[in-house]
């Protein structure tokens, strides 16, 4: 990994979002929520949640259905506005969000949760190690970070660990079991539990067609001077693809995979003044988690073969 200060990974992302206001409407993690309150359910009861993070608010959304309260916090505000509007439309009295870091919100939480957070930062030891000291006696801290130990991520790692090509823009780490394992050591945490979600997109076509369109913009910003056989590319991780599906099939025959229960529907209100285009994105992004691969794993070591890492820690 590039050393990257704070300050630096900060300001790229700010020129990420900057051209497009509703890109926290984004529908990728379609379905992930889903099996990530496979794991929250039993705990969210009088909890008090603190979603690091939040971007737009959906995870938080659908907590504060069974927890006391939920925070949310995030650095973008056009995010935080879309959360607090979310919250209106979902008529979630017991969820609020702020704009900066997780030192605005005051309290212990039950539950801290970084979903698609710990990949970006500059020092996520330091920082988990700040969230530790929030957690109340007994608490549990949830990261969900996109995994790589799949027929996407061996092609993803391998063209940038040997031809150095950014193949994203602020993702800082390819997190694993073993990363957050040590991450766990440093904080005198024990990780608790390990699974997988989102297998689809990882094993099947999903992954050549995020391959095959990530691969030219990832030789343009490393100034690729040399011949791209693209299409002789995508017809080998076509077949790889192939198999991959038969993989998935043999996991789910024998109960390795199994499917998440879709959560009943949120709320679909309207705020008079979003604007009709928002308001309509922001409807169908309250919807993602009706539909989308449900797919996940607690099975070792198929748990780590997945789109997404779900990671519990404790202590």
């Amino acid at each position: 990994m590039a050393e990257v200060t704070s300050e630096e990974q900060l300001a790229r992302y700010r020129r990420i979002y900057a051209a497009q206001s509703d890109v926290w409407l984004y529908p990728r993690t379609a379905g992930l929520h889903a099996v990530l309150l496979e794991f929250l359910k039993p705990a969210l009861p009088g909890a008090r949640v603190l979603d690091v993070g939040c971007g737009a608010g959906r995870l938080a959304f659908y907590c504060a259905r069974e927890a006391r309260e939920v925070a949310g916090v995030d650095f973008e505000p056009r995010a935080v506005e879309l959360a607090r509007a979310g919250a209106e439309i979902c008529g979630l009295r017991n969820a609020r969000f702020e704009v900066g870091d997780a030192s605005r919100i005051d309290g212990r939480f039950d539950l801290i949760l970084l979903a698609g957070v710990a990949e970006h930062l500059t020092d996520p030891v330091g920082v988990l190690r700040g969230l530790r000291g929030s957690l109340n006696p007994g608490g549990a801290m949830l990261l969900a970070c996109p995994g790589f130990s799949n027929l996407r991520g061996w092609s993803y790692r391998t063209l940038g660990t040997l031809l150095g090509w950014p193949m994203s823009l602020a993702d800082l780490w390819q997190v694993n079991r073993g990363m957050v394992e040590g991450w766990a050591r440093e904080l005198g945490m024990v990780l608790e539990r390990v699974a997988g979600a989102l297998y689809e997109g990882v094993w099947g076509e999903g992954a050549v067609a995020d391959m095959a369109k990530r691969i030219p913009n990832a030789a343009r910003d490393a100034k690729h001077a040399g011949v791209l056989s693209l299409p002789a590319y995508r017809e080998w991780l076509a077949g790889e693809a192939r198999l991959g599906q038969a993989m998935l099939e043999q996991w789910r025959g024998a109960g390795w995979i199994r499917c998440a229960k879709a959560p009943a529907p949120l709320g679909a209100g309207r705020i008079e003044g979003l604007g009709r285009e928002i308001g309509e994105k922001l409807g169908a992004y309250l919807a993602l988690d009706q539909g989308g691969d449900l797919s996940w794993s607690d099975a070792a070591p198929i748990a780590e073969l997945g789109g997404e890492g779900i990671y519990v820690l404790r202590g």
